[in-house]
């Protein structure tokens, strides 16, 4: 089975998401901009083909439908490279840097910075580089585990009502809308 490359026809509008997916969901080689085919060689071809451009193809594995993937890659957020020097790490004596990429939604970045309530307030954070510091020092200490953890806990909360910070909440939403917002991330990495 093949699948057409369907980015022309979804960006024409000429093929529902629905029964895109379908066909996708079915194709044995998925790749995450909507290429899909049960040949190994010619899904190879096209990763060859297609390296090196943006945004990103890759191999999605099972269990993956093709709106999820779409929204996991419009949910990532750009963010500079905080190295030695960048005010949270120290460099003297340490000429190795293990550089991470993590990608976050901006969901993932206010679980971050909301699970720190107790520790940070508005001053602390008032540069948009001051946000990547200290959800990079989340990441790094708590690990991604914890934040997606932090984040179902934010979710369970509101609508129960019972959050321990609404008006952090409130604040770190609004303060990574802006930093979002200038990194030239999408809207659909925006939080409501």
């Amino acid at each position: 089975m093949t699948v057409e490359d369907p980015r022309p026809t979804l960006a024409a509008g000429q093929v529902p998401d629905g029964a895109m997916n379908d066909r996708w969901l079915a194709a044995s080689y998925r790749c995450s901009c909507g290429f899909a085919i049960d040949d190994a060689g010619e899904f190879d071809r096209h990763l060859g083909v297609a390296e090196g451009t943006q945004p990103e193809h890759f191999e999605v594995l099972a269990g993956w439908t093709f709106q999820q993937v779409r929204r996991w890659l419009a949910a990532a957020v750009t963010s500079p490279l905080l190295t030695a020097g960048s005010g949270l790490f120290d460099g003297e004596g340490r000429p190795l840097v293990v550089r991470l990429e993590v990608p976050l939604s901006a969901g993932e970045m206010v679980a971050a910075l909301y699970g720190e309530h107790e520790r940070l307030t508005e001053v602390d954070i008032p540069t948009d580089q001051d946000v990547w510091r200290y959800v990079a020092v989340v990441v790094a200490q708590d690990g991604m585990h914890a934040i997606e953890q932090m984040a179902d806990v934010i979710a369970e909360q509101e609508q129960r009502r019972t959050l321990a910070a609404p008006e952090w909440l409130a604040w770190c939403r609004r303060r990574v809308n802006e930093v979002a917002a200038r990194g030239g991330a999408t809207s659909a990495s925006r939080v409501r």
